[in-house]
């Protein structure tokens, strides 16, 4: 017999959960109810948190969490919607880990991202940046997609032979910008999806 234990509050809320192993998770809620903080306990071992904090907004929107190895996300969303409008993550030392801008149209379709830690760089004739933008029919199905790949990322065509050369592996800090499109039929179905960008291939 393998038995599961749980201890509850009295919203019933679980507060403990120990396994047959003898593995314990333990949550912690504000006065909502929400998740605030997690922690799990090997058997015979100790103690460890793995959420520090969760703050939450009046809509039950995350605002902001803290992870145990220091990494702090906050979240901001647009105050009509309620929609995410951007996404930070940093260090305790406050090393920047990610920040990202969100854009929409009027129906909730992303339409935009934008990566704020992405420098502006120059190869090929080409300037690439943190930019991606999205474009969708009447019916909200993905048209376009542009953004930017590394320079290597080309499609090698099938050959049952060997290769007599292998390609040199290019930089990592060689970007070109791509554009992929998606055709439908009427009836929502795929037809074909066409990359350009640094090899271009088109599938149906």
């Amino acid at each position: 017999i393998y038995v599961t234990s749980l201890q509850a509050d009295a919203s019933a809320n679980t507060l403990n959960r120990t396994d047959a192993m003898g593995h314990q998770q333990s949550w912690r809620y504000d006065v909502s109810g929400k998740v605030t903080s997690q922690a799990i306990k090997l058997a015979g071992e100790t103690k460890q948190t793995l959420l520090e904090h969760i703050s939450w907004s009046a809509a039950s929107q995350v605002l902001e969490e803290k992870t145990s190895n220091g990494v702090t996300t906050a979240y901001g969303y647009e105050p009509e919607t309620q929609w995410l409008s951007t996404l930070a993550a940093q260090r305790a030392d406050n090393t920047v880990l990610q920040s990202l801008v969100y854009g929409y149209d009027n129906t909730g379709n992303v339409t935009s991202i934008t990566d704020n830690l992405v420098a502006t760089r120059y190869y090929q004739n080409q300037v690439t940046d943190g930019q991606k933008e999205f474009s969708y029919d009447a019916l909200y199905q993905l048209l376009e997609a542009t953004g930017r790949e590394n320079a290597g990322n080309k499609i090698i065509p099938y050959s049952s032979l060997p290769a007599a050369l292998t390609p040199i592996p290019t930089d990592n800090s060689q970007y070109v910008n791509y554009t992929r499109t998606w055709i439908w039929d009427d009836s929502g179905n795929l037809q074909s999806l066409a990359h350009t960008g640094a090899g271009n291939y088109t599938r149906t």
